[in-house]
């Protein structure tokens, strides 16, 4: 029953995200997919995330975190933050396309959009926590097509 759960998954095509979470040198993040509007008033997001790594860890720490929505051309990107390259941890910013400060967690300044947000919840269920974030701050950057992942391959939408 699971794994023909998973494979009925496959087809339910989402958004690519990059959750970062943390300040200073205790920054971590992830490629994620689980993402979604929860409110508009108030603004509210609500995110998916396996309670196993750092970035749920950093998350928890700091109480607050980044949703940082990639565009069609930055699919690398998506694929450092899955963990495909064996870089962890702060690593993963490397890039100098990020802004980073000792207050808020990182945000992605090529991102289409980057929304940041406090935790209001965080219930844990299974291996992953649902976390519903109150929204400081959204960026909107310049406009092309989103990043899609439908059936483990990454598409334009």
């Amino acid at each position: 029953m699971s794994q023909r759960f998973i494979d009925a998954m496959r087809y339910l095509a989402g958004a690519v995200t990059i959750i970062s979470a943390g300040t200073e040198d205790a920054i971590a993040g992830l490629t994620a997919t689980a993402i979604c509007s929860f409110s508009a008033d108030p603004p509210r997001i609500l995110a998916c995330l396996n309670r196993a790594g750092g970035t749920y860890k950093a998350l928890v720490d700091s109480g607050q975190f980044c949703v940082n929505i990639l565009a069609a051309d930055q699919q690398d990107l998506a694929i450092e933050f899955a963990g495909r390259t064996g870089k962890t941890g702060a690593e993963k910013f490397a890039d100098g396309c990020w802004e980073t400060s000792d207050k808020s967690p990182p945000r992605h300044l090529g991102a289409l959009a980057s929304v940041r947000c406090t935790v209001h919840l965080c219930t844990l269920l299974g291996t992953h926590a649902i976390v519903i974030g109150d929204v400081v701050e959204t960026h909107i950057g310049e406009t092309r097509p989103s990043l899609l992942y439908r059936e483990g391959a990454f598409l334009t939408g």
